[in-house]
């Protein structure tokens, strides 16, 4: 579903539930940070999110911060080798 918080865990002491349909979250094994690039109110962090169901598969994890606090994140990566 478009714009649906799909995290789980917590976010400022607030528990966020995780969608039965979203648990494939459930198969990462490890993530590992490559490069993390900072400009001004921007950071992007380069990894490797690794699987119990497919290779390593590189991400591209783009953040804008103002205030102290994440505006807008942009997440890239192919999800063909994840896809059941």
């Amino acid at each position: 579903m478009v714009g649906e918080r799909v995290v789980s865990g917590n976010v400022n002491g607030r528990p966020y539930p995780q969608r039965k349909e979203h648990q494939s979250w459930q198969t990462k094994s490890d993530i590992v940070i490559r490069k993390t690039f900072v400009d001004g109110p921007d950071v992007l962090t380069w990894y490797d999110l690794h699987t119990t169901v497919a290779s390593p598969v590189p991400v591209a994890n783009w953040l804008h911060i103002e205030d102290g606090k994440i505006t807008s994140l942009r997440v890239v990566f192919d999800a063909r080798e994840l896809a059941p």
